[in-house]
């Protein structure tokens, strides 16, 4: 493709189509040294996206977002008069040089793509402890969480799903297959205390934050749930992704409570995940279902070129297929 790609896929899943985004463009970039060299890989998804969609579009290209004080990332996005159309992203790591992303989420369904994702993750070993230091690199200290939402602005209960109440099961590439509820008050009687720092990927963290709640893999375990990865789904579609890998997962919880309190509504409540090793877009909020299955799905920020696993402490802010 011209602009600097060797190589593209569109693909959907019903991951990615509970967010709005059923579409993803995933790409192999070259190697890349200059900021320019990352735009035109950004303008040639755009031309594959603009295929897709009809005339009378409004693009606009964003200021490039630095993240983590390493990666850069360029962004076009446009917008017809439903809203956002399509996003295209290159990522491009500052210590090499190199572009380790290319791709774009698109709103539309594109006829005959298959629903499968183009690559199957790469996630190397980590040697020494998985518990990121308070302060690990990229990141900076600040007295209490961001608040924040990927998804539109949520009301309490009512038709957003965010009631309490969680569905597990299994998954295949067809789709969620949840086949038991965990309800609300079985959480609050099992949960426990305990203090956890919090790494957003954007370079922020908060330290010591006291929560309450179950163990992430003795909800699990206690279904009888197998397989290699796990989707963790919100109230309103949100998804992420991250490895069934028992040991990176120890100290994973459901979490229902926040200083003593119930977990408050703008921090996830009534029930989030808390996963200490993984950068916090893996800690869903409004948690409405947690899913297990064999077949790797991107979900939101995954589509984005976020990392499939997002370990702290190997710095796995992206994907990287430089």
């Amino acid at each position: 493709m011209e602009g600097g790609v060797r190589e593209c896929q569109v693909y959907s899943s019903w991951a990615t189509s509970l967010t709005g985004t059923p579409t993803v463009v995933e790409c192999v970039p070259r190697a890349s040294a200059g900021p320019g060299d990352v735009l035109r890989d950004v303008e040639g998804l755009v031309h594959v996206l603009e295929g897709f969609s009809a005339d009378g579009i409004e693009r606009r290209v964003l200021p490039a977002e630095l993240i983590g004080g390493r990666f850069n990332v360029y962004k076009v996005v446009a917008r017809d008069s439903r809203g956002l159309l399509y996003e295209a992203r290159a990522v491009r790591d500052t210590r090499s040089g190199r572009i380790i992303w290319a791709g774009a989420v698109y709103r539309g369904v594109v006829g005959g793509v298959p629903r499968s994702s183009m690559f199957t993750p790469r996630l190397t070993g980590v040697e020494g402890p998985l518990d990121p230091p308070p302060s690990p690199p990229g990141q900076k200290t600040i007295r209490k969480p961001v608040v924040y939402s990927a998804e539109a602005p949520l009301q309490d209960g009512g038709e957003t799903g965010a009631t309490g109440e969680i569905l597990v099961g299994p998954y295949s590439a067809g789709g969620p297959r949840p086949s038991r509820r965990v309800g609300l008050g079985e959480l609050e009687s099992r949960a426990e205390t305990f203090q956890a720092d919090f790494h957003c990927v954007t370079g922020w963290s908060v330290g010591r934050i006291e929560w309450s709640g179950v163990r992430l893999l003795d909800l699990l375990d206690s279904y009888n749930t197998s397989g290699r990865w796990i989707i963790a789904v919100s109230a309103k579609g949100y998804t992420a992704v991250f490895p069934y890998d028992r040991v990176i997962l120890e100290n994973a919880m459901v979490v229902v409570g926040l200083n003593g309190k119930p977990l408050p509504y703008e921090h996830g409540g009534p029930v989030r995940l808390v996963i200490p090793r993984l950068y916090g877009w893996k800690s869903v909020k409004w948690l409405r279902m947690l899913l297990v299955g064999e077949e790797y799905l991107d979900g939101y920020w995954e589509a984005r070129g976020y990392h499939w696993r997002g370990l702290i402490v190997g710095e796995e802010r992206f994907k990287d297929y430089g």
